[in-house]
């Protein structure tokens, strides 16, 4: 049984090659080693707008996680991927992870209804929810309740979409929702494909993100409320830096192979480019138009692009604890789940 009034929720936000993922696994073994605060354990719940789709596990940074079963058997056969199957790293569940095909278009409604059902989930078997991952919208969309407009994609105006290149698509947005385009990523086709859905389905701007954060409880469902603590890693710009590099690297071979699997799965390259800026190098690099040293280059270049966004949105957020070790980390967590 839980001894606090309300139950807890941590969050590990952060960029790109931070060390989130990493210290999300070793709060929640420490916790479950511990039992702080009478919980029986913790489990993971990933932030990643890309991580939730199979197949694309190296260009996401996915951990290399099983789906096993709660005795520990794995199942390669995910379509009997169902209670009491779920994806395990480290002994340690993880959800919203790996289950939507590549295929398919995921939404941040979608995400959030995934990510509310999962804290319930884990806090009703006693244990602590820790939401980790580097998609500040989805954590935000948790965390402070936005409505969402439930807008399913339209494969007409899809079609209509992949006709335009992502720089049409951005003058088109610009247009129709200025304050959303003025803070999207512009030569990401799928995101602004999925802002000018939104806008064209509900004649309204996408929903307004929260700039001034809350300081008080989020809200899971009704007036149910728990208390949040949200820790991220820091790291100076050289560091992160070099840590892109270095992963980057080692990264090049097998995120070649993960693109050329998914082609191998009849995946339209389209949508292949929708997936990521390392999946559309990688298939400009399969086609020959990129050298590997120029994709490898150019994979560097964009990840600290993508991280210098994740570190701008982030660092908005004033209720995050910047920490430098995981003993600090351990430490705030420590007090928060002892109160």
């Amino acid at each position: 049984m839980i001894k606090s009034r309300n139950p807890k929720l941590l969050v590990i936000p952060g960029p790109t090659a931070s060390g989130k993922s990493d210290l999300a696994v070793f709060l929640a073994c420490e916790i479950t080693k511990r039992k702080w605060g009478g919980y029986n354990g913790a489990e993971i719940i990933s932030a990643d707008s890309r991580q939730v789709y199979t197949y694309l596990n190296e260009g996401t940074n996915k951990v290399p996680g099983k789906w096993l079963t709660i005795g520990g058997f794995a199942s390669d056969d995910l379509s009997e991927a169902k209670p009491p199957i779920v994806f395990t790293y480290k002994g340690i569940p993880h959800h919203c992870i790996d289950f939507v095909h590549p295929r398919k278009t995921f939404t941040v409604a979608e995400y959030k209804k995934c990510a509310n059902k999962a804290i319930a989930e884990i806090i009703a078997r006693g244990n602590i929810p820790i939401l980790a991952g580097g998609t500040g919208f989805y954590i935000q969309a948790v965390i402070d309740g936005i409505a969402l407009p439930e807008v399913p994609p339209d494969a007409k105006l899809r079609k209509e979409f992949e006709k335009k290149t992502a720089e049409e698509l951005f003058i088109l947005l610009k247009k129709l929702d200025p304050r959303r385009a003025a803070a999207i990523d512009a030569k990401n086709p799928r995101r602004l494909m999925r802002a000018i859905e939104i806008v064209k389905a509900t004649g309204k701007p996408v929903p307004h993100l929260v700039h001034d954060f809350r300081k008080s409880d989020f809200r899971i469902f009704g007036n149910r409320t728990s208390e949040s603590l949200m820790i991220g890693i820091k790291k100076d710009t050289n560091t992160l830096r070099h840590a892109i590099e270095k992963r980057t690297k080692k990264l090049v071979p097998t995120i070649l192979k993960e693109t050329k699997r998914l082609l191998a799965l009849r995946i339209p390259k389209k949508r292949i480019r929708e997936l990521g800026f390392e999946y559309r190098l990688a298939l400009e690099s399969i086609s020959g138009s990129l050298t590997s040293g120029d994709f490898e280059r150019e994979l560097i270049k964009e990840t600290w692009r993508y991280a210098k966004r994740q570190m701008t949105w982030f660092k908005r957020d004033k209720r995050i604890h910047w920490v430098e070790t995981y003993e600090d980390a351990l430490q705030l967590v420590r007090a928060k789940l002892k109160t």
